[in-house]
């Protein structure tokens, strides 16, 4: 196999970084351009004459890419970063804080029902039994059940499902 037609191996080498190298659209990371690169160097090396057979090929492809890794990986990171922060959208945050009516009493150890968005869910209470026909405060969602606080008459608002 040492015996390979140069031309062969260096359009081998060129096609395998090409193809290396268009992987990392797919694989994001800044991680396999480098071996890509590492193998379009082979590939110039072995048009040049610089490299004959397939063993000195493989040994320059893995110190060239280990070189090119460890090397030049974190300064292009720092140089082009990524957006590493997560931020998972939560649908039901915006009704956090919305007063709505209570239209099945909820005990203090059980589920009533609430009036949000125009049907009716089940909720659960963290400030006791609420009465049917008071008003509630959201605080989250558990499950399909919201959870909400007991607002006091004098500071519920008049209208129905409306922010605080």
């Amino acid at each position: 196999m040492d015996g390979m037609d140069p031309h062969a191996l260096a359009v081998s080498w060129a096609v395998a970084g090409v193809a290396m190298m268009a992987s990392e659209l797919v694989v994001p990371g800044l991680i396999v351009v480098f071996p890509g690169a590492g193998a379009l160097i082979v590939a110039l090396l072995v048009w040049l004459g610089v490299l004959h057979g397939v063993m000195p090929c493989l040994l320059a492809w893995v110190v060239l890419s280990a070189v090119l890794l460890f090397g030049l990986r974190g300064w292009l990171m720092r140089k082009f970063p990524s957006e590493k922060a997560y931020a998972p959208h939560n649908p039901d945050a915006e009704a956090y804080g919305t007063v709505v009516d209570v239209v099945e009493a909820i005990p203090a150890d059980g589920a009533g029902r609430i009036r949000h968005e125009g049907t009716t869910w089940s909720a659960t209470s963290r400030s006791g039994a609420i009465p049917a026909g008071a008003r509630a405060r959201l605080l989250f969602r558990e499950n399909v059940a919201w959870v909400v606080e007991a607002i006091p008459p004098a500071e519920a608002p008049p209208a129905s499902s409306s922010k605080t």
